[in-house]
């Protein structure tokens, strides 16, 4: 199995999971969207993706079929 295999076979179960509501899935605009209010509109979606990842709010799971960078929640945060 390659590496885009295992990545498509791993993506295709949190999808699965975000399903069953057992994960939460963001790209990035969807993560400004949900999460810009919380810091009043000052950062843009670049800077919540940095922001996020950097204080382990999220994680990159890896890129959709539009390859889109897919981030996890972390919920324990």
């Amino acid at each position: 199995m390659t590496n885009q295999e295992i990545e498509n076979k791993n993506l295709k179960e949190l999808f699965r999971k975000q399903s069953l509501g057992q994960v939460i899935l963001y790209t990035k605009q969807e993560l400004f969207i949900a999460q810009a209010p919380s810091f009043n509109f000052e950062l843009n979606a670049d800077q919540l993706v940095t922001k996020g990842l950097e204080v382990g709010f999220i994680t990159v799971v890896g890129k959709d079929q539009s390859f889109q960078t897919i981030y996890e929640v972390n919920q324990n945060y």
